[in-house]
């Protein structure tokens, strides 16, 4: 589960690795004060947010829940170590900041005073040596890249040692973003892929699950063991509203208290004109959009000239409207500015083969969709054919993807400020297909991982030579508010809950939900 944010597709599975738990602080039925890191005020009031989708399940151990819409209600629910201010700093959430020890490939830090489970129990280090044997097993449905070099995870009570196979600089991705902690002393011993079926019974984040329609509404309410502060909100009813129209419209009828709204400049003017919303626009960063090759199936040339196809300038100035900004460089900002422009190279297209390529799209990517357009409409006068294919995230990522089906796939990402490049490349699945381990590349990689700033940028050119990324933009996140303080919009969250915490109603009118909890 790293921190990125699509939603992205690696379905890794690893062999389980011997874990070594010094906890034997008999945390089993031990309970904090009942008033410690309580709010001032109690939570009160009710909002009803509009949002694009909402997933079938909230059950971790389902594929299906392996998407945004999923990792946003889950990040509520489930605590993480760090998290990403709207400036893109790394700051601790379950970690106390100040008590990080770099140590090699050993690092030592603290748990939050005061952070526990909503049953009481105390949240230490055994629950994330658990996580970590969990997200190692055969039957965990999500990415194991960087928790498969963390040999183990000790300590007693709130201190806890990371100790990795080599210096992992991109260790703070680990449990944080859409991933979490899992309460040992609720699933050790039950079947995990029943254990949740209707998703997380206890949690240690803001909020709890109440209740949900599958794929329509779902139903939080404020955690009364919350030890971070907050939340001002009691109630929380989260509905899916596909269609950013009648969106738009259900937020100026007044039937929606929070609205996430997709990133495009004239529906932003058309929120900031409805009387009483306030409209707040991320800074540019995050999120983009890739190409992927099954590279033991599309050769080299072909996907060169795929690529050749795709001509970046065009599709963030004109297609977006100038909406977005380029995504110039994954490791530093490049210098002299963004992206070459690459074109067909006649002699090359002349020499191909016809060639009819699977293009695999998750049907409610809009961005993924537009490039596929794109790319089909320049292909006419090539002897490449794209036949797009729209899937539902869970099939795309649970079976077409892990199973090589695709010849190409656009994907969503939502990515973490520091690159990790090992977390992209290196796995099971996406190590294998999604790049060719030729000309050093893994040495490359290390190196990046490692800081080395020269090896990230060469290995940026070794992928782009190899035709088998293509990071495209980085759309704003717009969040409409009407009553209600504390929303921001930020670009490396997957959806408008980034600190929900801080949420308070600013009005004694607050929409009422009328959808019953399924």
């Amino acid at each position: 589960m790293a921190a990125l944010a699509l939603t992205f597709f690696i379905a890794a599975v690893a062999a389980a690795v011997i874990l070594r738990n010094q906890d034997d602080d008999g945390r089993q039925g031990d309970r904090l004060p009942p008033t410690e890191a309580r709010p001032a005020t109690a939570a009160e009031g009710s909002l009803r947010i509009g949002v694009p989708e909402l997933p079938a399940t909230y059950n971790p151990f389902d594929i299906r829940a392996r998407n945004p819409s999923a990792g946003q209600i889950l990040s509520m629910v489930l605590p993480q170590l760090f998290d990403v201010t709207a400036d893109g700093e790394i700051v601790g959430r379950l970690v106390e900041d100040a008590s990080v020890v770099e140590q090699g490939r050993t690092v030592r830090f603290t748990l939050a005073e005061g952070a526990r489970w909503s049953d009481g129990t105390p949240i230490t280090a055994s629950d994330l040596a658990f996580t970590l044997g969990v997200i190692t097993s055969a039957g965990w449905p999500g990415p194991d890249a960087g928790y498969d070099l963390l040999t183990s995870v000790t300590g007693r009570g709130r201190d806890v040692t990371f100790r990795f196979s080599r210096r992992y600089p991109a260790w703070k991705r680990l449990f944080s973003g859409e991933d979490y902690v899992l309460p040992r002393h609720r699933l050790d011993g039950h079947d995990l892929t029943s254990a949740w079926a209707k998703g997380p019974d206890i949690g240690a984040g803001p909020y709890l699950l109440k209740g949900s329609t599958p794929g329509l509404n779902v139903i939080l309410t404020a955690n009364a063991e919350w030890w971070g502060g907050g939340p001002g909100v009691r109630d929380l009813e989260v509905v899916t509203v596909p269609d950013a129209t009648t969106l738009q419209h259900l937020f100026e009828q007044g039937e929606l208290d929070v609205a996430w709204m997709p990133a495009f400049t004239e529906r932003i003017r058309e929120m900031e004109a409805i009387e009483g919303a306030e409209v707040d626009v991320a800074a540019p960063g995050g999120r983009i959009v890739s190409l992927y090759f099954q590279t033991e199936k599309v050769p080299v040339d072909v996907r060169v000239a795929s690529l050749d196809l795709v001509d970046r300038d065009r599709l963030t100035k004109v297609l977006l409207g100038g909406e977005a900004d380029l995504a110039t460089s994954w490791g530093r900002l490049r210098e002299g500015g963004g992206w070459p422009r690459w074109y067909i190279n006649a002699d090359l297209a002349g020499e191909l083969d016809e060639r009819d390529m699977a293009f695999a799209i998750a049907d409610e990517d809009p961005m993924a969709s537009l490039v596929a357009r794109a790319l089909q409409h320049r292909a006419r006068s090539t002897p490449l054919t794209f036949d797009a294919v729209r899937l539902p995230n869970h099939l795309l990522f649970g079976e077409w993807l892990p199973q090589g089906t695709f010849d190409l796939v656009a994907a969503t990402e939502v990515q973490w400020p520091d690159p990790c490049w090992r977390c992209r490349f290196d796995s099971a699945f996406a190590g294998e297909t999604n790049w060719s381990r030729v000309n050093d590349i893994d040495d490359l990689a290390t190196q990046a991982d490692l800081g080395n700033h020269e090896a990230a940028a060469d290995l940026e050119l070794e992928l782009q030579r190899d035709a088998v990324m293509l990071p495209l933009w980085r759309p704003s996140a717009v969040v409409v508010t009407r009553n209600v303080a504390g929303v921001e919009a930020s670009a490396w969250a997957p959806g408008p809950f980034w600190r929900v915490e801080r949420w308070e109603t600013t009005s004694d009118r607050s929409v009422q939900s009328t959808t019953s909890s399924g």
